[in-house]
């Protein structure tokens, strides 16, 4: 395998925080939600192996965002 499958698994998780803030752009309120649930999905997976994750979120006119993705205290991704 080319990746580790924990670095696989980081992407997932960063292209779900990626899927709710475009959701914000696209007015998709559904997909907004399933995308955070896919997010936080991701999250827990990352810390059933021992890490700590952080996800903060705030609403927007009624949509979920992410600015941040934190892995063991590590910034791995920040959005506008």
């Amino acid at each position: 395998m080319a990746k580790k499958y924990f670095e696989i698994v980081k992407e997932r998780f960063i292209m779900a925080a990626v899927g709710v803030n475009d959701c914000v752009r696209y007015e998709d309120m559904k997909r907004n939600r399933v995308n955070y649930g896919e997010c936080i999905t991701w999250g827990r997976v990352i810390e059933d192996v021992g890490h700590k994750v952080d996800v903060p979120v705030y609403e927007e006119n009624g949509y979920l965002k992410i600015p941040r993705l934190r892995v063991d205290g590590e910034t791995i991704a920040e959005f506008e």
